[in-house]
């Protein structure tokens, strides 16, 4: 008999989450930032978020993780994010001020910045912020990217949805 209890003891408590039991609850006040998007099988990326420019902001976003935040990533995804949107880019197509400007490998590569954006599907510490005035307080975030290939094969169209999510316990922090 006690040999049956110890073992069913030992298994409910290997089953237990004890970080859960032994930490209090953390109250977070979050922010969730959507991107959609449908890629096509030619390449082609285009927007679904309509007239919110989260695109924009998503972009954003990533480029302070990456210059302001300094993560200790093991893994990262490296990309080269264009600086310079197209239409700036392209206006003067007739005249520009520096003629090898863009058919030079340096006058191509200065329109780009290289991003390291961290893995999905973890919490990163990007830093302690705060209202004036206030505590600062962590804040943290948290990537998580999902593709739809429903119907991928027979249209070629995958539906792309990239979530941020920032918490912090602070009210005033995110």
């Amino acid at each position: 008999f006690a040999f049956s209890l110890a073992t069913g003891l030992f298994s409910f408590t290997r089953t237990l989450d004890w970080s859960r039991w032994l930490t209090r609850h953390t109250r977070y006040y979050e922010r969730t930032i959507s991107q959609k998007t449908v890629r096509t099988a030619y390449g082609g990326v285009s927007s679904l978020d309509g007239d919110t420019k989260n695109s924009v902001l998503v972009k954003a976003l990533q480029h302070y993780v990456d210059q302001e935040c300094r993560l200790q990533l093991r893994t990262a995804e490296l990309v080269l994010s264009a600086v310079q949107s197209v239409k700036e880019r392209s206006r003067y197509y007739y005249y520009s001020g520096d003629e090898d400007e863009g058919r030079t490998l340096h006058g191509t590569l200065s329109k780009y910045s290289l991003v390291t954006k961290p893995p999905h599907r973890v919490w990163h510490h990007v830093g302690s912020y705060g209202a004036e005035g206030a505590v600062p307080c962590a804040v943290e975030l948290y990537i998580d990217a999902d593709e739809d290939e429903e119907g991928e094969k027979e249209s070629g169209v995958k539906h792309c949805t990239l979530n941020f999510y920032l918490r912090s316990t602070g009210e005033g922090s995110v």
